[in-house]
């Protein structure tokens, strides 16, 4: 599964499964605090990637540049 919809603000999904995020193209910014106050974003570059647990809703936008793609991967 891709996400190539990142813009400059703040977006979010929910996982089903334990799944990797890699930035196949671009970077990002995630993070997980529902405050959007809060979040200070975790930089991820082009080949970067996280582990995120299922059930997590996942907050993410462009670190810079016009377009992205991340990889979402299950476990």
């Amino acid at each position: 599964m891709k996400i190539t919809n990142a813009t400059g603000a703040w977006q979010s999904v929910t996982t089903a499964a334990d799944e990797i995020w890699q930035v196949r193209e671009g970077s990002v910014e995630i993070d997980v605090d529902a405050t959007e106050g809060d979040r200070g974003g975790l930089l991820l570059q082009h080949l970067q990637s996280v582990t995120v647990t299922s059930g997590e809703t996942v907050y993410y936008k462009l670190a810079s540049g016009t377009s992205a793609v991340i990889s979402r991967n299950a476990l």
